[in-house]
C-alpha cells in the first residue's frame, strides 16, 4: 500500500473511542487504520483491519456452500435436460408411470398367485405328515425336507413382493419429482408457447400472478378446488409446486393440472399459479376442449 508521506493516521481505541496521530500504537496494528492528508484532512487510503481467524474459516465454509450449491444447481439443469429430451408433455410422463406401475402390479400378482399355491402345497403335504403320526408313524425325511423347502419358497416370494411394493412406491416418488421438474425445467410447461414479452400463448393456458407469499398460498388453495369442482378425474400428484389430474382416458374427458413457480425461476417476475387444461390426446379430445363450457374454466381461472 502507498500513503502520502504527508499524513496522519486514526484508530478506534478500546474505549471505542477514535484517535489520530503521527504513529501508530502497536496494540491497534490489527486494525481498520485510515490515512489522511495532513493538510486537507481528506482521507487518502484505508487499510482494513486484519481478518480474526474464525472470520477467514467462516468466509471459506461460505466459498465452500456456494460451490456445493453451484455443483448442486450444475447436477438439476443436467437431469432437467435430461427429462426435456425424453418427454414431450406431462402426460407422456404420466403414461411412462403407468406403464411401469401396471408392470409392477402383474408381477406382484403372479407372485401372490405362487404363494397361494406354495400355501396350498403346505396344507396338503401337511396333512400326509399328520396322517403318518396318527397311524403311528414318523414323519419321512422327504416329507419334512419338502416342508422346509415350501416354507422357504414362500419367504422368498414373500419377499419379492415386498421389493415389488417398495419399487412401485419409489416409482411414484420419482414420477412425483420428474413431474415437477419437467414443469418448472419449461417455465409450467409453456416455454415453447411464450410470446416474446414472455406472456403465454397457447390456447388452453390460463395463468395468475401473485403479489406476494401470503396471497399467492390463499391462491393457490382456491386453485386446488378449483380443480377439484370442474374435472371428475382423480388427481395423482399433489405437492407444494403441482397438483395434477390422472390423463384423460377418452375424447369426452379432459384434465387439469395447476403448478407454482417459484421467483427464483423466474427473473424478476412475480410468483406464477398456471392452469392448464390438458386434452385426450385425439381430434375429438382437442374438439372437446374447444367447447365454450370447458374454455370458460380457463377465463372463471383468473378470477380467483
Amino acid at each position: 500500500m502507498t500513503v502520502n508521506a504527508v499524513s496522519f493516521k486514526c484508530w478506534t481505541n478500546t474505549d471505542g473511542i477514535k484517535e489520530c496521530g503521527n504513529s501508530l500504537p502497536p496494540q491497534y496494528a490489527n486494525q481498520r487504520i485510515q490515512y489522511h492528508n495532513s493538510k486537507s484532512g481528506n482521507i487518502n487510503e484505508v487499510k482494513e483491519a486484519a481478518k480474526t481467524k474464525e472470520q477467514i474459516l467462516k468466509e471459506k465454509e461460505q466459498e465452500r456452500q456456494n460451490l456445493l450449491k453451484e455443483r448442486q444447481i450444475a447436477k438439476q439443469n443436467a437431469y432437467d435436460n435430461v427429462l426435456l429430451k425424453t418427454y414431450l408433455t406431462i402426460d407422456d410422463i404420466l403414461l411412462s408411470l403407468d406403464w411401469k406401475v401396471t408392470t409392477l402390479n402383474s408381477q406382484i400378482k403372479i407372485a401372490q398367485g405362487s404363494i397361494k399355491g406354495l400355501e396350498q402345497k403346505f396344507i396338503d403335504t401337511s396333512a400326509k405328515a399328520a396322517q403318518n403320526e396318527r397311524s403311528g408313524g414318523k414323519i419321512p425325511k422327504q416329507v419334512k425336507s419338502e416342508l422346509d423347502s415350501i416354507r422357504h419358497k414362500t419367504s422368498l416370494q414373500k419377499q419379492h413382493i415386498k421389493k415389488l411394493m417398495n419399487d412401485k412406491k419409489n416409482i411414484h416418488e420419482k414420477f412425483k419429482h420428474d413431474s415437477e421438474r419437467f414443469i418448472v425445467s419449461t417455465i409450467n410447461g409453456i416455454s415453447p408457447t411464450l410470446d416474446e414479452y414472455g406472456n403465454p400463448k397457447a390456447k388452453f393456458i390460463s395463468q395468475i400472478k401473485c403479489q406476494n407469499e401470503k396471497q399467492c398460498e390463499q391462491i393457490w388453495q382456491r386453485a386446488k378446488q378449483y380443480v377439484r369442482n370442474n374435472s371428475k378425474l382423480p388427481v395423482i400428484f399433489d405437492t407444494d409446486m403441482i397438483y395434477v389430474n390422472q390423463s384423460p382416458e377418452n375424447p369426452a374427458e379432459f384434465a387439469l393440472t395447476i403448478s407454482k413457480v417459484e421467483p427464483s425461476y423466474k427473473t424478476k417476475a412475480h410468483q406464477l399459479i398456471t392452469l392448464q387444461l390438458r386434452c385426450h390426446p385425439s381430434p375429438e379430445g382437442e374438439e372437446n376442449c374447444e367447447k365454450n363450457n370447458v374454455k370458460q374454466i380457463l377465463v372463471a381461472f383468473k378470477s380467483l
